[in-house]
């Protein structure tokens, strides 16, 4: 009986090494929390995508997964290889009728924090999870998000 309490003992203190060594490798990543609309709605982004650096992820413009919204008035960036950046108010507009237009489910808005919980900006997207790691105190690199499968699976002549 000793031995299964000492037996035990040993796998609930592995258990919780694992989940401390498991959360203190996250420090050096950022997060997406759910935006209420009472603060923040993807419209009034559309309406003041110039206070932002706005760029796109996904296959091509015609089946985006992502609208990133990065904010120009603090000293904080996001930056990626997989991203495009967005230079005009129509292919913004273009984008997100997109993702509204042929989505299931539908694209939401989140927020970009920082592993201090500092705003980065926003993203608007048909993937509910996403991934953005540290470079620098300054600098988060977003990591590629595609449109889901089924989305693609419409083809792009589908879309508006």
């Amino acid at each position: 009986m000793n031995s299964i309490k000492h037996t035990s003992l040993i796998a609930i203190l592995i258990v919780a090494a694992f989940l401390i060594s498991g959360c203190a490798t996250f420090k050096n990543y950022g997060k997406i929390r759910p935006q209420p609309k009472a603060q923040m709605t993807i419209e009034t982004l559309q309406d003041e995508w110039e206070d932002y650096v706005v760029s796109y992820s996904g296959m091509s413009d015609g089946d985006p997964g992502a609208v990133m919204f990065d904010r120009k008035d603090d000293d904080r960036f996001l930056v990626g290889d997989w991203w495009t950046t967005v230079k005009d108010e129509r292919t913004l507009s273009r984008l997100i009728g997109i993702m509204e237009t042929w989505s299931t489910p539908r694209p939401k808005l989140f927020k970009i924090l920082g592993p201090d919980d500092h705003l980065y900006g926003y993203l608007y997207s048909l993937q509910y999870t996403a991934v953005f790691k540290v470079i620098d105190p300054k600098r988060m690199y977003a990591f590629r998000i595609e449109a889901p499968p089924t989305y693609r699976l419409l083809g792009r002549d589908a879309a508006p």
